[in-house]
């Protein structure tokens, strides 16, 4: 290959394995970001890859592909490109390159080839009772007798209506939100919690004792019923939380590099199991780094943390790897982004949840820095 004028064919064909170097998965990236023309020939690529999976890439036809643009392209410099990338991304402002909206974006779906798509999440969960009984939750209205109470599902929430005095020792209960879904529940105080796909809250069957305890996975809205005299604990692998009456949004996936908590009213008071605490307040952010154990604390703007149990997706200059990994929970997918250098684009904007994959998808690529392609249950970035 000559390395000042064109892209070697063979870093394409290493691509569709995940075969590359670091060094040579920067060369595809900065051609790929080249032009619009670089990404169309490489989604060429792919599909002919993809239909040939199971005989062998033709030779032929890659062949035909290679002739029509491959001598054509040249390379521009690297640091120019990513220098027009890192400036377009950084600014909250930037050029309308990295920005999208559902308010002012309204196209149909361009990309003609596609020929899956993925449908959003439904209403959906499991409630295990006493940790041996699972009732499937969904849309459909359901009264279950469960001795000391009556556990009555409808429109996406589950709530306990208890018979008489509960005084047994509380048996624990889990409910489980799995990917592609997303579901909620009244506590036994009357908090209401809001549970994102992929997401787990265990509780009492009935609050008992000095302190309403609960613990949480995954991402969750809490409006905690007011009780000074019992105060409300979440618990999560990384920090616990104690409030008296409050709401806020706690988000703490195992596979994230950060877990954190955002105050829509009220105060918490954050503890850590190594030892310290901290007390925020409304409009603040929380957030632990797992790697470094380190806090940081800032003011947001108040709802945005939790407007995902308002059916949209909103991205606050969030890095694609950050954004492709959220929706793949709702969509249920595999995402696979091609490049270190794609994976950290930032893009600003807001996303109806409830379309389908490809729409939220298209938005992305408006700004033309992104390409993508559905191949069975992955989808693929470059």
């Amino acid at each position: 290959m000559n390395h000042k004028e064109y892209i070697d064919w063979t870093l394409i064909e290493k691509s569709f394995n995940s075969k590359l170097s670091e060094e040579e998965d920067a060369q595809l990236s900065e051609w790929l970001s080249e032009s619009s023309k670089h990404r169309e020939f490489y989604l060429n690529a792919v599909k002919e890859s993809n239909e040939d999976f199971e005989e062998g890439l033709s030779a032929l036809k890659l062949s035909d592909l290679k002739a029509d643009l491959f001598h054509k392209i040249k390379i521009r410099s690297r640091k120019a490109i990513y220098k027009k990338v890192l400036l377009s991304a950084a600014a909250v402002i930037p050029p309308v390159i990295l920005l999208f909206s559902l308010f002012f974006f309204s196209r149909t779906n361009t990309n003609q080839n596609i020929i899956a798509d993925f449908s959003p999440g439904i209403s959906k969960a499991v409630l295990v009772i006493d940790n041996e009984k699972k009732i499937d939750l969904g849309d459909s209205i359901c009264n279950i007798d469960i001795g000391y109470a009556t556990i009555q599902s409808s429109d996406n929430q589950v709530t306990y209506n208890y018979k008489n005095q509960f005084t047994e020792s509380p048996k624990i209960n889990n409910l489980i939100v799995p990917r592609g879904a997303e579901y909620s529940i009244v506590l036994p105080d009357g908090t209401k919690v809001w549970l994102n796909s992929e997401s787990n809250l265990e509780f009492p069957a009935k609050f008992i004792g000095e302190t309403r305890e609960v613990s949480v996975s995954g991402e969750a809205y809490f409006e905690v019923a007011s009780n000074e005299k019992l105060p409300f604990i979440i618990k999560t692998d990384d920090f616990s939380v104690r409030v008296t009456g409050t709401s806020f949004n706690i988000n703490s996936y195992a596979d994230s590099k950060y877990s954190n908590i955002t105050v829509e009213s009220g105060n918490v008071i954050v503890s850590f199991p190594e030892g310290g605490q901290n007390q925020i307040g409304i409009g603040q952010k929380l957030s632990i780094d797992r790697d470094t154990k380190s806090v940081d604390i800032q003011y947001v703007e108040l709802g945005i943390s939790s407007i995902w149990k308002d059916g949209i997706f909103y991205f606050d200059k969030e890095t694609l790897e950050s954004i492709m990994t959220r929706i793949s929970r709702w969509y249920d997918f595999m995402p696979i982004v091609i490049s270190d250098d794609l994976k950290q684009l930032r893009f600003v904007g807001k996303v109806i949840k409830y379309d389908k994959a490809s729409k939220v998808l298209d938005m992305l690529k408006s700004t033309e820095y992104i390409n993508y392609t559905i191949d069975g249950q992955r989808i693929i970035i470059y």
